[in-house]
């Protein structure tokens, strides 16, 4: 298997990182209000611990990776200074996450023997999910002149969730911060050894090129294909 040094998340700020601000007339497209977050190197010949998406067009620039990052992120001058996330997880970024969803005692995570419906116990359930762009650690004045660019993260609450029949689950998860909520969907089926499947959000905000937000034009949509170990995901 071929190893990846990938930068990971390891802590989110819920805050707003006010280094990130953009420059006056609203040029910075890094200005996400979705928080701070500090990185180590993960080894993918071990992915215990998180999982990854893969994007719905194999481009560096997909339209629904930036769609997500609308919300906080002047998307057009991102794309204008070169940005892009990769497809897939690896060297250079990518959309990764961590998942913790909650059913308690009676969940059997081989899928055999599960009752149904088992409901997810929201309060207790987290997803934190990062995009690691190309900028990442750019200081060419996207994010303020000498600051260096963040990826850019958040960690969403638990809502609601349920396992049905042949081991399929639906998880909903949001986040409210500076620039409206966000909502994650996990859809997809498990076995003991992989949960898989389809990762919907949607956005209550879109930014505009002055820095502003509004909802007119907020996206929604498939964010692309996950995969993660069921072990790290089910508790």
């Amino acid at each position: 298997m071929k190893t990846y040094q990938f930068f990971l998340l390891l802590v989110i700020s819920v805050f707003f990182v006010s280094s990130c601000a953009p420059p006056q007339g609203g040029g910075g497209f890094n200005n996400t209000g979705d928080g701070n977050n500090s990185f180590g190197q993960f080894d993918s010949s071990q992915p215990t611990d998180h999982g990854g998406v893969t994007c719905n067009s194999s481009s560096n620039q997909d339209p629904d990776f930036l769609n997500y990052l609308s919300s906080g992120t002047n998307v057009p001058a991102f794309k204008e200074r070169g940005g892009t996330i990769p497809c897939q997880p690896n060297s250079d970024g990518g959309v990764i996450f961590k998942l913790r969803a909650v059913f308690g005692d009676t969940l059997d995570k081989s899928g055999q023997n599960n009752p149904t419906p088992l409901q997810m116990q929201a309060t207790q359930s987290v997803l934190t999910l990062v995009v690691a762009h190309s900028l990442v650690g750019s200081t060419a004045g996207h994010c303020g002149e000498g600051v260096a660019c963040p990826s850019v993260g958040a960690e969403f609450q638990g809502v609601e969730g349920i396992i049905t029949q042949n081991n399929q689950a639906q998880l909903k998860f949001k986040y409210t911060g500076n620039n409206g909520y966000k909502e994650i969907t996990l859809r997809g089926q498990f076995d003991a050894e992989f949960f898989t499947g389809n990762m919907w959000f949607t956005n209550e905000k879109r930014k505009q090129p002055d820095g502003s937000t509004t909802t007119n034009g907020a996206a929604s949509g498939r964010l692309g294909k996950f995969k993660i170990h069921t072990n790290s995901a089910f508790f």
